[in-house]
């Protein structure tokens, strides 16, 4: 196998752990996320929109096939990063 393609599954893999565990972690909103998103001054209701979609976008990334989803998800989390 290809030491590109290697890499290129390595970084995606990581990515999409992370994505899924956050957004997992934003949907169940356990105390901490409640306490950060009211000190930052967000609706309790938003770790729950931003937690769905951080899934997706781990999924999305994951997915084989589907090449612009997958360009739209790694904008998202781009975005979504910075």
């Amino acid at each position: 196998m290809n030491k590109r393609l290697i890499g290129y599954w390595i970084a995606t893999a990581l990515t999409a752990f992370v994505f899924l565990v956050g957004g997992a972690c934003d949907v169940a909103r356990p105390y901490f996320i409640v306490e950060e998103m009211e000190a930052l001054g967000y609706p309790l209701y938003f770790p729950l929109i931003l937690g769905t979609w951080k899934i997706l976008g781990g999924i999305a990334v994951l997915l084989p096939g589907t090449r612009r989803l997958k360009e739209w998800a790694y904008a998202g989390i781009t975005f979504n990063l910075t």
